[in-house]
């Protein structure tokens, strides 16, 4: 069974523009190898949010979402909470990959190249 989701943000030749109201971050999240119950950064898009904050790497795990705890939720329950309009604001904690501490991001969501 395949445990990944995308939160790339849509581009209008993508086909899914009817979806395009709610975007994300520009990351993509899969279930943890080292953590069964988090959700770890699989990629990030170039030029993206979450890549032009220069914090998030592949490899750490979200855990929190506007303060609302998505560690042990699954992917679809990410989505609910990640994904929103253009342009409005999203804060979420990240456990590091390699040093284990924690550290929180507010990113404004949207596509890459067009925010």
């Amino acid at each position: 069974m395949v445990t990944e989701i995308h939160f790339a943000d849509l581009s209008s030749g993508s086909g899914l523009r009817s979806v395009a109201e709610k975007v994300g971050i520009g990351a993509y999240f899969q279930r943890a190898a080292t953590d069964s119950e988090g959700l770890s950064v699989k990629s990030l898009l170039p030029g993206s949010p979450a890549q032009k904050c220069g914090k998030i790497k592949v490899g750490d795990i979200v855990l929190k979402v506007d303060g609302d705890n998505v560690y042990g939720k699954k992917l679809a329950e990410l989505a609910e909470v990640l994904l929103g309009p253009t342009g409005s604001k999203v804060t979420l904690e990240f456990r590091d990959g390699n040093n284990q501490k924690n550290y929180t991001v507010i990113l404004e969501r949207g596509i890459p190249g067009l925010n």
